[in-house]
């Protein structure tokens, strides 16, 4: 899921827990703490109820949420990185590009009104 600002994920986050029928299994908030590498995302793992002619069983599906911003990154860090041949060279510049978009995006959403 792609958000224009990190406080929209957040709040769908938050909206989401609020379900009555899923269950959360597992979260890893890597916005709050980046991967080493300088990944930035919220993952969501929930229980969905699937129903079948004997019952009810919990299914596990995950919701990855992003800016713009930080999906850019985690395409072009794939790209070049995972798949590129100038990987090493490339991977120390990706920690650099990922700070230089968090704090574009920190100073856009200041525009925002509360």
């Amino acid at each position: 899921m792609i958000c224009y600002f990190v406080r929209d994920i957040y709040g769908i986050v938050d909206l989401l827990r609020k379900q009555t029928d899923i269950v959360v299994i597992k979260e890893s908030d890597y916005i709050s703490t980046p991967k080493g590498n300088g990944y930035r995302s919220y993952h969501i793992v929930f229980g969905v109820p699937v129903y079948h002619t004997d019952g009810m069983e919990y299914y596990p599906v995950e919701v990855q949420l992003r800016t713009m911003a930080m999906d850019l990154w985690a395409s072009m860090e794939h790209r070049i990185c995972y798949k590129g041949e100038k990987k090493d060279e490339a991977a120390a510049e990706f920690i650099n590009y990922g700070a230089a978009l968090k704090q574009m995006e920190e100073e856009m959403e200041g525009f925002l009104s509360d």
